[in-house]
């Protein structure tokens, strides 16, 4: 940009040539400057001005680690895992914890937990023979919970299906 030049008539003259003279010549310079940007001085914009008037107060550019963790921690409802929450976490998890199960499978243990099924009720072992089924009743979760042998009523089978299902079952 070209420095302007300004000529102003020698005072004395008219005050209405001087005035619209110093007029003119500061519309000439207005209209040499343009805005600023990062590569060349000139006005301040509009945006920019608002830009500066929305720094806060005190406001550093230089802010060191600490002090913006410092400020962020002090915010409410920040979730921030400040150093003393993980002390307490670290303290609280230091080792295996205990671990105690009840119900229909009880154990207890840290890190491996055996568990043991309680009783359904039913006696082990094998339940039928050539002469008599197993009656099972099972309860809502899978659990055997009764289990008997029962007579099998053979005195109605007619001798061919006797026969077939001998047979059958080789």
């Amino acid at each position: 940009m070209a420095s302007p030049s300004i000529t102003l008539p020698t005072p004395g003259g008219s005050t209405g040539t001087w005035g619209t003279t110093l007029n003119t010549a500061l519309n000439a310079i207005n209209a040499e400057l343009r805005d600023a940007s990062t590569t060349q001085q000139g006005l301040m914009t509009s945006g920019d001005k608002t830009k500066l008037t929305n720094i806060e107060d005190n406001a550093k550019d230089d802010q060191t680690g600490s002090e913006i963790k410092s400020l962020y921690e002090a915010e409410s409802d920040t979730n921030a895992l400040t150093d003393a929450l993980l002390t307490k976490v670290n303290n609280s998890l230091t080792a295996n914890q205990s671990i105690t199960f009840s119900g229909d499978a009880t154990g207890s243990g840290t890190t491996a937990v055996a568990l043991t099924h309680s009783n359904s009720g039913v006696n082990a072992g094998t339940y039928g023979t050539s002469t008599q089924t197993s009656q099972i009743t099972v309860d809502a979760k899978g659990r055997v919970t009764s289990a008997t042998n029962v007579n099998i009523d053979n005195t109605n089978i007619a001798e061919g299906v006797a026969i077939s299902l001998s047979i059958a079952l080789g």
